[in-house]
Protein backbone atom coordinates (compact mmCIF):
# COMPACT_ATOMS: atom_id res chain seq x y z
CA UNK A 1 0.00 0.00 0.00
CA UNK A 2 1.25 3.50 -0.69
CA UNK A 3 2.42 5.93 2.18
CA UNK A 4 -0.22 8.64 2.46
CA UNK A 5 1.40 11.99 0.45
CA UNK A 6 0.94 15.55 2.20
CA UNK A 7 -0.27 18.10 0.09
CA UNK A 8 3.44 19.49 -1.18
CA UNK A 9 3.77 15.76 -2.35
CA UNK A 10 0.96 15.60 -4.18
CA UNK A 11 1.44 18.57 -5.99
CA UNK A 12 4.93 17.69 -7.11
CA UNK A 13 3.42 14.24 -8.48
CA UNK A 14 1.06 16.36 -10.35
CA UNK A 15 3.78 18.24 -12.10
CA UNK A 16 6.05 15.32 -12.76
CA UNK A 17 2.63 13.82 -14.39
CA UNK A 18 2.06 17.11 -16.43
CA UNK A 19 5.87 17.25 -17.68
CA UNK A 20 5.88 13.53 -19.10
CA UNK A 21 2.27 14.11 -20.36
CA UNK A 22 3.83 17.38 -21.70
CA UNK A 23 6.85 15.93 -23.15
CA UNK A 24 6.03 12.91 -24.67
CA UNK A 25 4.05 11.73 -27.67
CA UNK A 26 2.54 8.27 -27.27
CA UNK A 27 1.40 7.89 -31.12
CA UNK A 28 5.17 8.29 -31.72
CA UNK A 29 8.09 5.06 -31.33
CA UNK A 30 11.72 4.73 -32.14
CA UNK A 31 13.01 5.83 -34.65
CA UNK A 32 11.58 8.50 -34.86
CA UNK A 33 12.23 11.89 -31.88
CA UNK A 34 9.54 10.79 -29.20
CA UNK A 35 10.43 14.38 -27.37
CA UNK A 36 8.30 17.30 -27.85
CA UNK A 37 10.31 20.54 -27.40
CA UNK A 38 13.32 21.78 -27.20
CA UNK A 39 16.25 19.18 -25.69
CA UNK A 40 20.10 19.91 -25.46
CA UNK A 41 21.10 16.17 -26.19
CA UNK A 42 20.13 12.35 -26.22
CA UNK A 43 21.70 9.45 -24.72
CA UNK A 44 21.16 5.92 -25.37
CA UNK A 45 21.78 3.25 -22.64
CA UNK A 46 20.61 -0.85 -22.31
CA UNK A 47 16.94 -0.93 -21.49
CA UNK A 48 17.97 -3.71 -18.22
CA UNK A 49 19.33 -0.98 -16.29
CA UNK A 50 16.05 0.57 -15.93
CA UNK A 51 14.88 -2.94 -14.50
CA UNK A 52 17.84 -4.08 -12.01
CA UNK A 53 17.64 -3.55 -8.18
CA UNK A 54 19.92 -1.21 -8.36
CA UNK A 55 18.02 0.87 -10.77
CA UNK A 56 16.52 3.09 -8.16
CA UNK A 57 20.15 4.97 -7.22
CA UNK A 58 20.83 5.77 -10.61
CA UNK A 59 17.21 7.24 -10.87
CA UNK A 60 18.54 8.80 -7.70
CA UNK A 61 21.11 10.58 -9.42
CA UNK A 62 18.99 12.32 -12.11
CA UNK A 63 17.30 13.81 -8.91
CA UNK A 64 20.22 14.98 -7.30
CA UNK A 65 21.22 16.07 -10.88
CA UNK A 66 18.68 18.97 -10.73
CA UNK A 67 17.60 18.99 -7.18
CA UNK A 68 14.37 17.71 -8.08
CA UNK A 69 12.22 15.55 -5.53
CA UNK A 70 10.23 12.86 -7.45
CA UNK A 71 9.65 11.03 -11.09
CA UNK A 72 6.89 10.34 -12.51
CA UNK A 73 7.19 6.27 -14.30
CA UNK A 74 4.24 5.77 -16.73
CA UNK A 75 3.32 2.91 -18.46
CA UNK A 76 3.05 4.28 -22.35
CA UNK A 77 1.47 1.44 -23.41
CA UNK A 78 -1.23 1.29 -20.93
CA UNK A 79 -1.32 4.93 -21.07
CA UNK A 80 -2.37 4.84 -24.34
CA UNK A 81 -5.07 2.28 -24.91
CA UNK A 82 -6.89 2.79 -21.64
CA UNK A 83 -8.16 4.40 -18.29
CA UNK A 84 -5.86 2.72 -15.53
CA UNK A 85 -4.71 4.39 -12.13
CA UNK A 86 -2.12 1.60 -12.55
CA UNK A 87 -0.30 3.39 -15.41
CA UNK A 88 1.42 5.45 -12.96
CA UNK A 89 3.59 5.36 -10.00
CA UNK A 90 5.64 8.08 -8.31
CA UNK A 91 9.28 7.48 -7.25
CA UNK A 92 10.67 9.94 -4.26
CA UNK A 93 14.01 10.30 -3.74
CA UNK A 94 13.66 8.56 -0.70
CA UNK A 95 12.46 5.81 -2.41
CA UNK A 96 14.22 1.94 -1.47
CA UNK A 97 15.59 0.17 -4.04
CA UNK A 98 13.23 -2.78 -3.10
CA UNK A 99 10.04 -0.83 -2.85
CA UNK A 100 10.96 0.00 -6.60
CA UNK A 101 12.00 -3.18 -7.37
CA UNK A 102 8.88 -4.68 -6.16
CA UNK A 103 6.64 -2.12 -8.42
CA UNK A 104 7.96 -3.37 -11.16
CA UNK A 105 7.93 -7.10 -10.70
CA UNK A 106 5.27 -7.38 -8.34
CA UNK A 107 4.54 -8.93 -5.07
CA UNK A 108 1.28 -10.78 -4.82
CA UNK A 109 2.27 -14.00 -3.49
CA UNK A 110 -0.60 -15.73 -5.67
CA UNK A 111 0.66 -14.54 -9.21
CA UNK A 112 4.38 -13.11 -7.86
CA UNK A 113 5.41 -12.93 -11.71
CA UNK A 114 2.82 -10.33 -12.65
CA UNK A 115 4.66 -7.40 -12.84
CA UNK A 116 5.48 -4.24 -15.67
CA UNK A 117 9.32 -5.65 -15.72
CA UNK A 118 8.49 -9.20 -17.22
CA UNK A 119 6.42 -7.31 -20.19
CA UNK A 120 7.85 -5.52 -23.46
CA UNK A 121 6.21 -2.29 -22.50
CA UNK A 122 7.45 1.40 -23.17
CA UNK A 123 8.05 3.73 -20.48
CA UNK A 124 8.47 7.23 -19.61
CA UNK A 125 10.00 9.06 -16.90
CA UNK A 126 10.96 12.84 -15.59
CA UNK A 127 10.42 14.88 -12.49
CA UNK A 128 8.84 17.62 -11.14
CA UNK A 129 11.24 19.78 -12.60
CA UNK A 130 11.51 18.30 -16.26
CA UNK A 131 15.11 18.87 -16.94
CA UNK A 132 15.31 15.42 -18.39
CA UNK A 133 13.07 12.86 -19.61
CA UNK A 134 13.81 8.93 -20.30
CA UNK A 135 12.07 6.70 -23.47
CA UNK A 136 12.22 3.51 -22.78
CA UNK A 137 11.31 0.52 -25.41
CA UNK A 138 11.77 -2.98 -23.81
CA UNK A 139 11.24 -4.62 -27.11
CA UNK A 140 13.86 -2.90 -28.69
CA UNK A 141 16.24 -3.30 -25.57
CA UNK A 142 17.05 -0.05 -25.36
CA UNK A 143 16.48 3.51 -24.08
CA UNK A 144 17.22 7.23 -24.36
CA UNK A 145 17.79 9.93 -21.60
CA UNK A 146 17.03 13.52 -23.36
CA UNK A 147 18.43 16.55 -21.16
CA UNK A 148 18.05 20.38 -21.26
CA UNK A 149 20.77 21.74 -19.07
CA UNK A 150 19.90 25.41 -19.88
CA UNK A 151 22.78 27.56 -18.12
CA UNK A 152 24.17 24.46 -16.55
CA UNK A 153 26.63 22.77 -19.13
CA UNK A 154 27.21 19.73 -17.95
CA UNK A 155 25.25 18.86 -14.79
CA UNK A 156 23.60 15.77 -16.13
CA UNK A 157 27.16 14.19 -16.53
CA UNK A 158 27.05 11.96 -13.36
CA UNK A 159 24.26 10.53 -14.16
CA UNK A 160 24.69 9.98 -17.82
CA UNK A 161 27.71 8.01 -16.54
CA UNK A 162 25.25 6.05 -14.13
CA UNK A 163 23.54 4.68 -17.04
CA UNK A 164 26.18 4.35 -19.25
CA UNK A 165 24.63 6.34 -21.54
CA UNK A 166 26.47 7.87 -25.06
CA UNK A 167 24.88 9.81 -27.96
CA UNK A 168 23.44 7.99 -30.51
CA UNK A 169 26.60 7.38 -33.11
CA UNK A 170 28.91 6.28 -30.06
CA UNK A 171 26.10 3.96 -28.84
CA UNK A 172 25.85 2.54 -32.43
CA UNK A 173 29.54 2.50 -32.61
CA UNK A 174 30.51 1.08 -28.87
CA UNK A 175 27.28 -0.43 -28.19
CA UNK A 176 26.64 -2.48 -24.74
CA UNK A 177 23.25 -3.16 -26.36
CA UNK A 178 23.28 -5.82 -28.77
CA UNK A 179 19.97 -4.38 -30.45
CA UNK A 180 21.87 -1.22 -31.38
CA UNK A 181 25.06 -3.34 -33.32
CA UNK A 182 25.07 -2.03 -36.95
CA UNK A 183 24.56 -5.31 -38.50
CA UNK A 184 21.49 -6.10 -36.21
CA UNK A 185 19.38 -2.54 -37.45
CA UNK A 186 18.02 -1.72 -40.81
CA UNK A 187 20.20 0.75 -42.73
CA UNK A 188 17.76 2.80 -43.17
CA UNK A 189 16.19 2.57 -40.01
CA UNK A 190 19.79 3.40 -38.36
CA UNK A 191 20.31 6.74 -39.85
CA UNK A 192 16.46 7.93 -39.33
CA UNK A 193 17.23 7.26 -36.11
CA UNK A 194 20.97 9.07 -36.22
CA UNK A 195 19.47 11.49 -37.90
CA UNK A 196 16.44 12.11 -34.91
CA UNK A 197 18.39 11.87 -32.00
CA UNK A 198 21.73 13.61 -33.14
CA UNK A 199 23.16 17.29 -32.10
CA UNK A 200 23.64 19.50 -35.01
CA UNK A 201 26.99 19.48 -34.46
CA UNK A 202 26.89 15.29 -34.68
CA UNK A 203 24.86 15.44 -37.73
CA UNK A 204 26.20 14.66 -41.70
CA UNK A 205 26.65 17.44 -43.93
CA UNK A 206 24.13 16.09 -46.39
CA UNK A 207 21.41 16.39 -43.45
Amino acid sequence: MEPPFDAETKNLMRQAKKNLDATLALERRFPDNVFRGRWDAFYFFNAELLFERDSAERLKVLLASENGAVICVRNLDIANTERNPDDTFFFEKETLGETYWARLYGKDPVFPGYGWGYSMYNYGYTSELGGWCIYCEKMAEFGVVAVCEGGAPGQFTSAIKAFGALPIKQAIEHTRCYTLTPGILLEEWRMKLIQNYSSSQERPQEW
